[in-house]
């Protein structure tokens, strides 16, 4: 059964599209792999084969800030979401990839020869816009948007319809953000030139802007490193920010970089990443994708259920008790780590539908672990389970009015934990914990 649930392509999965491909014609074998937002290893694949093959995928992979993409597979349930989706050759053959966020994808070819006139075709604005499909190839894609991707010598292409939005996942409250974006590759620049490095930036939902003033759901800032550079141009345009920096002096090898600040203006906004590449001149250089994610936070709903529940504490629970296990490379190690969380909330590993829930907690587990420590003592451990699971269990309380109400609101955060609800020191604790839950629960929708 666990190869049926897991495969180490599939954990990987980072974020959401809509993708469909076909053939009017009878096709040789080929195999394409699909990197998404800027991903070193791939994290779905479509294709033909001698052997047909369809694997369910995972619904998130929330430490890349990207949530819910999949290839839709023609089964029912969970053999509807794939990550992987080889078919044996037919004029036929379909794939429809599926997402909840802007982000770019790259096709790489991996085996066999892609068809001719392989092309991308999409609805942009109630237009059709079409692109070459290459080994190789990009393409920026949008939310909520279907790529249809077909062998066709036609100039009338009709592309699959748009899928429905999906949910998305939180940060907790206004806070800014900062990510150093540090190029892999080195650059030599002669005094005063200059280098441009563009950056991608995924968000989802959401809207961006470089002016405060614009009201939009986050501000982005670029800095350029001071001691190397300055910056002399900023630009902001469709979700991806240019910026122009000049060599204060002559750079035999240098990183080029720079820091990119976001600050979120309202609570509820979904996640967001950014990724990019630079070149100068003649010394045109493509570098390592650069990212800085901005880790969601603030979320009780661990497994994005679209409900804060007793299950959300559980899995939390089993996830401290198994000493917080980092994703292992061991394919069977990584399945125990997560049907682990499933433990005492009735739902069963032998359940795809069970088991994705799981994959999708303690992925935001392992990418949010200090929005864990609900205390605040630096360590999150049994009493953060348990404050949650007394939180839940309460029935998720607000802040009463009436003062004896709120104390035992409070109070009975410390069930179980091994404090005492008679202790002042105890009792303010819960009260930072219990404005804390509140909080999250609330960014989380509930």
């Amino acid at each position: 059964m666990k190869g049926a649930n897991m495969s180490k392509r599939w954990l990987s999965v980072l974020g959401a599209v809509g993708l469909m491909a076909f053939s009017n014609a009878v096709l040789a074998s080929f195999t394409v792999d699909v990197y998404i937002n800027g991903a070193g290893s791939p994290s779905l694949q479509f294709g033909e084969a001698s052997t047909a093959v369809a694997k369910p995928a995972v619904p998130s992979a929330l430490s890349f800030g990207v949530h819910d993409v999949y290839l839709a597979g023609s089964g029912s349930g969970d053999y509807a979401r794939l990550s992987t989706d080889l078919r044996k050759a037919s004029a036929g053959n379909k794939w429809i990839l599926v997402s909840n966020s802007n982000t770019t994808v790259k096709f790489q070819t991996v085996e066999g020869t892609l068809p001719t006139n392989f092309k991308a075709a999409w609805y942009e604005n109630g237009d059709v816009v079409t692109m070459d499909v290459t080994d190789g190839a990009t393409l920026t894609v949008k939310q909520n948007t279907a790529y249809t991707i077909l062998a066709t010598s036609s100039t009338t292409v009709v592309p699959e319809a748009n899928p429905a939005a999906s949910q998305t996942v939180y940060v907790s409250k206004a806070t800014d953000y900062s990510g150093e974006l540090d190029s892999e590759g080195d650059l030599a620049l002669a005094k005063n030139a200059t280098v441009t490095v563009t950056y991608n930036l995924v968000a989802g939902t959401a809207s961006i802007a470089m002016d405060a003033a614009a009201n939009a759901d986050w501000t982005v800032a670029f800095a350029a490193n001071d001691d190397s550079f300055t910056l002399t141009n900023v630009a902001f345009d469709d979700y991806k920010l240019t910026a122009t920096l000049k060599a204060k002096a002559a750079i035999a090898e240098a990183p080029v970089y720079g820091t990119m600040t976001f600050t979120a203006n309202r609570s509820g906004l979904p996640a967001i990443t950014a990724y990019g590449t630079a070149a100068s001149g003649e010394n045109s250089e493509k570098l390592a994708d650069l990212m800085a994610v901005v880790l969601s936070e603030g979320s009780l709903d661990f497994d994005g259920s679209g409900v804060v529940d007793g299950k959300d504490a559980m899995y939390l629970y089993n996830f401290i008790s198994a000493g917080k296990p980092p994703m292992a490379d061991d394919e069977d190690e990584e399945w125990d780590n997560v049907s682990g969380l499933l433990d005492y909330t009735g739902l069963s590993a032998d359940s795809e539908a069970d088991f994705a829930l799981a994959q999708t907690a303690i992925g935001y587990f392992r990418a949010n672990e200090d929005a864990l420590d609900f205390d605040g003592n630096g360590n999150v451990d049994g009493k953060d389970a348990m404050y949650l699971y007394n939180f839940v269990a309460a029935g998720k309380p607000p802040m009463a009015d009436d003062e004896d109400e709120e104390l035992d609101n409070v109070k009975g955060l410390l069930d179980y934990t091994g404090m005492s609800a008679d202790d002042e020191a105890n009792i303010q604790t819960a009260r930072n914990v219990a404005a804390k839950l509140r909080e999250f629960n609330a960014a989380s929708g509930n």
